[in-house]
């Protein structure tokens, strides 16, 4: 009788030592089963609010060219007046040289005013066709120019457009990583919180049998 007694006892003892053992654990449990949950949530929180990564190449521009030729016509006038002045000259020498004969100096006059009016006009014509081709070599040669420093832009717009390129792509490739680390995070969250509620459905099932989650029968009476 005395036996039987303090086997009851001793079950009874063993039996509330268990379940203030699975009351502890089961007052921790929660917490600690959803500490990955609050952990995944804090890092989603930390990379939605954090800047999306950027980045900015260097910019270049073109050097231009600046050595343009300039246009200096030759002065027809200054050219002209010289040539004036030394006719001047040789019809005074002419008229010493005639000795005071009117009608020699008349001629030698005449036949001087001819030949300078002559040379007047062919120096005025060369002066004219040289200023017209230099002034068609300094058009060519500045148009020369011009064209270089357009290829020399036309460069440094498709090598701008290039790093506008690549910042497009490394910015668009940061944000496709930094929304595939949320979606990782909200994916983890509902993965965890499918776990814990499969626990509790797994957990009042086999307690419905007559068993904790321990695998312990449990003491209806």
């Amino acid at each position: 009788m005395d036996t039987e007694y303090y086997r009851e006892k001793e079950a009874e003892t063993e039996n509330q030592a268990k379940v203030e053992a699975k009351a502890q654990v089961e007052a921790k449990m929660p917490w600690e089963r959803y500490a990955p949950v609050f952990t995944n949530l804090a890092l989603m929180a930390k990379t939605m609010a954090s800047k999306p990564d950027t980045m900015r190449l260097p910019r270049i521009s073109a050097p231009h060219v600046n050595d343009y030729m300039s246009y200096t016509p030759i002065d027809s006038d200054y050219i002209a007046n010289q040539q004036r002045q030394m006719a001047a000259a040789t019809n005074n020498a002419l008229i010493d040289q005639s000795g005071g004969n009117p009608a020699i100096a008349r001629s030698m006059l005449l036949s001087a005013n001819r030949n300078n009016q002559t040379a007047i006009a062919d120096s005025l014509f060369k002066a004219s066709e040289y200023n017209r081709g230099l002034k068609e070599r300094a058009i060519q040669f500045n148009a020369n120019i011009n064209a270089y420093n357009a290829g020399l832009d036309w460069d440094a717009i498709q090598r701008n457009a290039q790093m506008k390129a690549a910042e497009v792509q490394y910015e668009t490739q940061a944000n496709a990583l930094r929304q595939q680390a949320i979606n990782d995070y909200l994916a983890g969250i509902g993965t965890q919180l499918g776990q814990i509620g499969m626990e509790k459905f797994e957990a009042k099932r086999i307690n419905q049998v007559g068993y904790d989650i321990y695998g312990n029968p449990i003491n209806r009476t």
